[in-house]
């Protein structure tokens, strides 16, 4: 959108020359700047477009959300990004983690599916009883009495003992207790990568936020001196030359602070993914964001 307000002020500004060049007023030199500025900005235009174009395309692969450029370019319409409010406290960060990762819980149930392996394993030195009960139904035949053929019930426990299986046991307890504790060694690993990565993003947050304070204020500088520059360009105090570069000036704080804004969403993303609320986010929020801009 900046690139476009760019191109319309030279495009005025070189209608205003044309005039000029003429009526004799100004120089075929003045002109031919205001072109390269022109130029120099259509450049840049197509870069951005086709920056543009495969990060919706990132976007459409990765979420199945079909959005234009124009529903996401702009705070006041489509807040999207915005409005998620950043989580700094690495406490709460890391207990949402623990709750909601689905990389975490599968470690941890692979943990604990290692435990149950081990008290199996040792479950097999312990002796096995086994409640056995039948029932026999008899049915005499002839002259035989059928009080001297009564129905049987019978019940009887078993109980065996282990003694020695070739060490089959202690190695299958072996082999429990190694799973167990490369399941517990990667529960480990995981939490001091994540403990890293939200140290990690909770200060690079807070040199972007200072960082985006800082190049609005540049940005608001630097329009208030070009504008300053344009009228007292319009006086004769200030030559072309000077304008084009304030304007340049003007338009590279417009640039910095567009990358400083968007370096506070893609961390923002970024800790959505962390705690596996991106798709659902996204999800949820275009399709509310979307209705609004109905």
């Amino acid at each position: 959108m900046g690139v476009n307000l760019e191109k319309e002020f030279y495009k005025k500004m070189l209608e205003t020359f044309s005039l000029l060049v003429s009526s004799g007023v100004a120089m075929q030199s003045d002109m031919r700047k205001v072109q390269v500025s022109i130029d120099a900005l259509n450049t840049r235009s197509i870069m951005y477009q086709s920056m543009l174009d495969d990060e919706m395309y990132k976007m459409q692969n990765m979420t199945g959300l079909n959005l234009s450029p124009v529903q996401i370019q702009s705070d006041e319409k489509f807040n999207l990004f915005k409005k998620y409010i950043f989580v700094e406290s690495p406490e709460k960060l890391m207990d949402m983690v623990m709750k909601y990762n689905d990389d975490y819980k599968m470690l941890v149930n692979t943990r604990k599916a290692a435990t149950e392996d081990i008290n199996a394993a040792k479950s097999s030195y312990f002796p096995t009883v086994d409640l056995v009960s039948s029932y026999v139904q008899n049915n005499p035949s002839g002259s035989a009495k059928k009080s001297d053929y009564e129905d049987e019930f019978k019940t009887g426990i078993n109980v065996s003992f282990n003694i020695f299986n070739g060490f089959r046991n202690s190695a299958q307890e072996r082999k429990m207790v190694a799973s167990y504790s490369q399941a517990k060694l990667q529960i480990d690993d995981f939490l001091i990568k994540t403990r890293y990565n939200i140290d990690s993003q909770l200060s690079r947050y807070a040199a972007a936020k200072e960082t985006y304070s800082v190049a609005e204020r540049s940005h608001t500088n630097a329009l208030q001196l070009t504008e300053l520059y344009e009228q007292e360009f319009q006086l004769g105090q200030k030559s072309l030359l000077d304008l084009i570069s304030s304007r340049n000036e003007a338009f590279q704080a417009y640039v910095s602070m567009i990358d400083s804004k968007y370096s506070l969403y893609i961390l923002k993303l970024q800790q959505l993914s962390l705690i596996f609320h991106l798709m659902d986010y996204l999800k949820g929020n275009t399709e509310s964001e979307l209705n609004v801009m109905k």
